[in-house]
């Protein structure tokens, strides 16, 4: 699983069509949106930084 944020879903396409695994046909990825309702404490940061 990779978790993505602050970047838009065309982005996020873009750069999974270029992974290696996926160019040379032997890997896919299934991107699905989450909005989290609740977020664990641990993982408050990962969800609210801005790079």
């Amino acid at each position: 699983m990779i978790v993505a944020h602050g970047v838009d879903r065309d982005t996020i396409e873009a750069i999974a069509a270029r992974d290696p695994f996926v160019v040379a046909g032997v890997a896919q990825y299934s991107i699905t949106t989450v909005i989290a309702g609740r977020v664990h404490p641990g993982f408050v940061d990962l969800f609210t930084s801005r790079l």
